[in-house]
């Protein structure tokens, strides 16, 4: 990933005074991959200042990183000191130039400069005059030291500073008494923050008052990174739809963040920043909450979030009524850490090897969305579908796993997320035009004896009256449950020198199904049933070492299905084929995937009944392959 390159802030202003120069750091920050020297120039674009007379700038401004570095780089821009009055002020507009090391332009390229003109009052009391400069370096948790001067040739005798409009501190004076040097150290607060100082007189009168607004940087760079969590409904919920969801946001080293919040059909962009007590304030304004509205203007909810700034790795939050007084919802979003950086400066790590092996399995997986016992949630046997849903699932060098599929209804599943360092992958898929979903969050463990990853009781939303898929139009608007599981696809391949130890499976189902010694010996059986059958069907089938299929006869004590034909991709692991369905005379269509830690295969067929049988429920069968 290239560096990219901004300054911190994007407007930035200063006052002149007739008693001396004004010093001006302008910083510039470092973000995205950190590999590699780089550098940039901060030039003038243009302004109604002039260089030289109205400020100075370094005749080479051009700020520099080494390899790995991440700290703020600064160049001090000098307002010169001027006594004229110019109504209005000056500007200069800073841009970076002249990039280095491959490095790109952040979000921040240019900045605009004000030089505010001296201010003053008119009458006996002859004000100071406050200059009231941005706290500078890189704070650290222990506060900022915020500098400024106050002249007058009548004295200036107190400085007062407030931070936030909180209590009243006295800044530590120095220097004559007709051009003091304040000083004050800050405890900051994340985001954007309100700096005012008043000067005092000789005779204590409050003749002056400035304030500055300014953005602390952030206390913590490790907290920054990409947090990724479930919205899940609790006590209070009115409904399923709208209080599940998912929120996917960025922190920036700077505290600020930008993400989404997808949940009721909507899927609406947050941004805000977090103050150094971890709470999240939103937009401009700086609120508590946003509201999160559906296309109908309808309010869904309000967001609060809250960064951990101990452990770092998570951001939890909670959606509350209109009222803000009923919590409905909570999120709990784990960090991503993985990278796929070689050698990666912690707290970033690799994806681990028992997730992605390249020697083996390349981060490829097979999953099943299971259909479960009846009755599901309430629904009926014949409400839900009795097959089960699949998907191929990839798991990425960088940590981002992508799944593609179908559930057992018929509707298309695609998504990707991130996967975070406690190998949790929450997962929310809009079905049905938004208006339904799939959601459950999926911890990914090869210990376990049946699966490689497992999402045990996810959540599945499908709203009535649907016209498409034409099955199941009566919906489950309250949810049905399906277990999501997921195995290792190790793609087969004769045993040798160069395949690790255990090696690949024999067959495209794994080691424990042997390819069978010739193609009229049986060693699977291959079953279809419900979707519109009134009796067990199954066969016999002989798949070879070379993963060649042969559908025999019937499976004991079953009646074979007519026309079945199926068959293995080895590459894949994807399980297709088909059978003439005697509720239609037609042949009937199925797909699924290979299962290999349970050296099995499963998947669903879709039965719609012709016109002549009216009372038939349109429905979705299973087709299972397991050894013999």
């Amino acid at each position: 990933m290239p560096s990219s390159l901004s300054f911190a802030v994007t407007t930035l202003s200063a006052t002149e005074t007739a008693a001396g120069d004004v010093p001006v750091e302008i910083l510039v920050e470092r973000s995205g991959g950190l590999v590699g020297a780089v550098s940039a120039e901060v030039a003038v674009a243009e302004g109604t200042a002039t260089l030289g007379t109205d400020y100075t700038l370094p005749s080479s401004a051009v700020v520099n990183w080494a390899d790995g570095d991440s700290a703020s780089k600064k160049v001090v821009l000098t307002v010169k000191a001027d006594a004229q009055v110019e109504p209005g002020g000056e500007t200069v507009s800073l841009e970076l130039r002249n990039l280095s090391g491959g490095a790109q332009l952040g979000d921040k390229p240019s900045l605009a400069f004000t030089i505010n003109d001296a201010e003053k009052v008119t009458g006996d009391t002859r004000a100071p005059v406050l200059t009231v400069l941005r706290p500078s370096g890189t704070i650290t948790g222990a506060g900022a030291v915020a500098t400024g001067k106050a002249t007058d040739d009548k004295g200036v005798s107190r400085v007062e500073v407030k931070l936030n409009g909180g209590a009243v501190q006295t800044a530590t004076l120095s220097g004559p008494a007709t051009n003091v040097a304040w000083s004050l150290n800050l405890l900051p607060e994340q985001g954007l923050n309100t700096l005012e100082v008043t000067a005092f007189d000789a005779g204590l009168n409050a003749s002056s008052k400035v304030t500055r607004k300014f953005t602390f940087k952030n206390l913590r760079p490790a907290l920054a990174g990409s947090y990724n969590g479930l919205l899940v409904a609790g006590a209070g919920a009115t409904g399923p739809i709208d209080q599940n969801g998912l929120v996917n946001i960025t922190v920036t080293t700077t505290g600020s963040f930008t993400g989404r919040a997808t949940l009721g059909g909507v899927s609406q962009a947050i941004s805000g920043v977090f103050k150094n007590d971890g709470a999240a304030v939103f937009g401009k304004g700086g609120t508590p909450t946003v509201e999160l509205v559906k296309p109908t203007k309808a309010s869904i909810g309000f967001l609060a979030l809250s960064l951990d700034t101990g452990s770092g790795n998570k951001v939890t939050g909670t959606l509350k009524n209109a009222a803000g007084a009923v919590t409905f919802a909570s999120v709990v979003a784990d960090k991503a850490l993985y990278t796929a950086a070689k050698n990666p400066a912690l707290p970033l790590r690799n994806v681990p090897q028992a997730i992605l092996d390249p020697a083996r399995e390349k981060g490829k997986y097979t999953a099943l969305f299971l259909a479960a016992d009846s009755p599901n949630s309430g629904v009926a046997k014949t409400g839900f579908p009795q097959g089960d849903g699949y998907a191929m699932v990839t798991v990425s060098t960088s940590g981002k796993v992508t799944m593609v599929g179908k559930l057992a209804d018929g509707s298309a599943v695609s998504y990707s997320n991130a996967l975070s360092s406690a190998n949790d992958w929450p997962v929310y898929v809009q079905l049905y035009g938004k208006k339904g979903f799939v959601a459950g969050n999926v911890r990914f463990d090869a210990t376990q004896t049946t699966s490689d990853a497992a999402g045990l009781g996810m959540k599945w939303f499908k709203p009535a009256g649907l016209t498409s898929p034409k099955n199941y139009t009566a919906g489950w608007s309250s949810g049905i449950l399906t277990d999501f599981v997921a195995s290792k696809f190790i793609p087969t391949g004769k045993p040798s020198s160069k395949v690790p130890v255990p090696p690949n499976p024999d067959t495209v189902l794994g080691v424990g199904v042997p390819g069978a010694s010739a193609p009229t010996v049986a060693n699977l059986l291959i079953a279809v049933a419900d979707g519109g059958l009134t009796a067990a069907t199954g066969n016999e089938g002989s798949l070879s070492a070379v993963n060649k299929l042969t559908v025999l006869g019937a499976a004991p004590g079953q009646t074979a299905a007519n026309g079945l034909k199926a068959s293995f991709s080895a590459s894949s692991g994807a399980l297709s084929g088909s059978f003439v369905h005697p509720g239609t005379n037609k042949s009937v269509s199925f797909a699924g995937v290979v299962y290999q830690k349970q050296n099995k295969a499963s998947g669903f067929f879709l039965y719609t009944p012709p016109a002549s049988n009216p009372s038939a429920i349109p429905e979705s069968g299973s087709v299972s392959v397991s050894k013999k």
